[in-house]
């Protein structure tokens, strides 16, 4: 049975969200009115940057504090009970609460931004079909983990299905082939039985792999399928595969970006040993496997850009006459980016910066970001570029009114890039070939695959599919049909030939 709405429910609900607005807006009044008594008062503040953090440890800050969350507590039971009488109506309440009670403590930390009233959640952690998730209210890197390393374990579930991960038998004990006690099959001992990894040279020979316990591992979960060691083992890698292959999906189609516009870069001990195979399934056409790749994680954290984020909540109808808003705002977000970075000890002349907005379609919850140019760009310009990333991420756009929600400013201090002349392969001297050995390349086949020490391999001499190219801390597969060389700094770049 439908509730009928009568004109008394529309009055609860609007008086609702009367009263969550007000609630809102009292609470920003209250922030904007500590950083004003600063600028006010201390002589030495000459800007909001410098007022907030000024802000940290005052008494007044305290009491200041200490009253949004007294407006907090009286003002959300009323919304509530409004909310309750209006069956049609939501207000979010939990929202507001929150708000009031993050601001509080932003000003008792001296946290840069206080202004954070009304900001959107645009990343969530631990979220999937059946959770909501946590929201994260900073900037973050978006970054997606799955359990399918070398040492996931393969295991069956309760009705008799092979699984990979995330459980892992981690570097102690290991697979089952490193001999340290580990009994489990997982993602290395798979590959060692299908050919793919050198026994005897995995980490350049200095810990030889014992073939015997990897088949000894698998077998009991080949019992157990009713099928043969080498097809349990061909499975596992499959699954892992299609574990990586869903990860790559999650950061790239589901977010509105095609795989096959982009080069797959695959680094990490094993990452090679399954890169061509992924690249293949998403129709990626080139895959870079860079120098020295199980250290290249470490690599980059050294060389890494100083970076810092600055972002201001600016809730505004995008038209001609607020753009000056949106200007000033950016103007002040780089103050802000400069006294920081000064403060930390580097000269502003080296701070780059990179200006982006939250934006969305007038009654639209969520946002999608936006890079916004230097200087005073023309409104067309902002808002074209909304409605093509809107369109790529959800397949439609309107033609509606388009407002701001974040303002973000990114400050970068670049670090000097090393040499990588160091890297430079010498001039082909024809003497990488390892031999051959039998290798299981899944559906296409066990090959007789050449052999190749990727220290040797020259510059730009190709290696042709089906091979193996081997390092002491990884190995690369190379497919029959694609082909494989080394560029200029002695990246291995492979054609996938899809």
């Amino acid at each position: 049975m439908r509730a009928r709405v009568t004109s008394a429910d529309r009055g609860a609900g609007a008086a609702a969200h009367s009263a969550a607005a007000a609630l809102v807006e009292a609470v920003g009044n209250l922030a904007d009115a500590a950083i004003d008594r600063v600028l006010l008062t201390d002589e030495r503040v000459t800007s909001a940057a410098e007022a907030k953090r000024s802000l940290a440890g005052d008494e007044d800050t305290e009491a200041l504090a200490g009253k949004i969350q007294r407006v907090a507590v009286l003002a959300v039971p009323l919304v509530r009970v409004l909310a309750r009488g209006a069956r049609f109506t939501r207000v979010p309440w939990v929202l507001v609460a929150s708000t009031a009670f993050s601001i509080a403590s932003t000003l008792r930390a001296g946290v840069r931004e206080v202004q954070v009233i009304g900001s959107l959640i645009a990343h969530r952690i631990e979220q999937d079909a059946k959770r909501a998730g946590y929201p994260v209210k900073v900037p973050v890197v978006d970054i997606v983990e799955i359990g399918a390393g070398g040492g996931s374990i393969a295991w069956l579930d309760q009705i008799g299905t092979l699984r990979v991960g995330p459980r892992s038998a981690g570097a102690v004990p290991g697979p089952a082939s490193y001999t340290q006690g580990g009994t489990e099959a997982t993602v290395t001992d798979a590959n060692l039985l299908l050919g793919r990894i050198n026994p005897g040279y995995f980490l350049g020979g200095e810990m030889p792999l014992s073939v015997e316990q990897a088949r000894k591992a698998t077998a009991k979960l080949a019992a157990k399928l009713e099928m043969s060691v080498d097809g349990a083992a061909r499975g596992i890698v499959r699954l892992a595969n299609a574990n990586m292959v869903n990860a790559i999906k999650l950061v790239s189609v589901r977010k509105g970006h095609d795989p096959r516009e982009y080069t797959l870069v695959a680094f990490g001990g094993g990452g090679p040993m399954h890169a061509t195979a992924l690249a293949r399934e998403l129709h990626i056409r080139k895959v870079v496997i860079p120098p020295a790749p199980g250290e290249f994680s470490a690599w980059g954290m050294l060389t890494t850009d100083y970076k810092q984020d600055f972002t201001r909540t600016t809730v505004l109808r995008a038209t001609d006459e607020t753009m000056s808003q949106v200007y000033r705002r950016y103007d002040e977000l780089e103050r802000d980016a400069m006294l920081f970075f000064k403060h930390e000890g580097f000269d502003p002349a080296n701070v780059v910066t990179a200006r982006a907005a939250d934006m969305r379609y007038g009654g639209q919850e969520h946002t999608v970001r936006v890079p916004v140019p230097d200087g005073q760009p023309a409104l067309g310009d902002v808002t074209a570029r909304f409605h093509e990333r809107h369109e790529s991420a959800f397949m439609f756009r309107i033609d509606g009114p388009v407002e701001f929600v974040n303002l973000h400013l990114t400050g970068l201090v670049r670090v000097p890039n090393p040499d990588l002349t160091a890297f430079a392969p010498a001039a082909a001297r024809g003497n990488a070939s390892k031999g051959r050995r039998k290798v299981d390349f899944d559906e296409d086949g066990i090959h007789d695959a050449a052999l190749y020490e990727r220290a040797r391999l020259g510059l730009d001499e190709e290696v042709k599919g089906p091979a193996i190219v081997e390092e002491e801390a990884s190995t690369t597969v190379i497919y029959p049909g694609q082909r494989a060389r080394l560029d200029r700094i002695g990246n291995l770049v492979i054609e996938t030939g899809v």
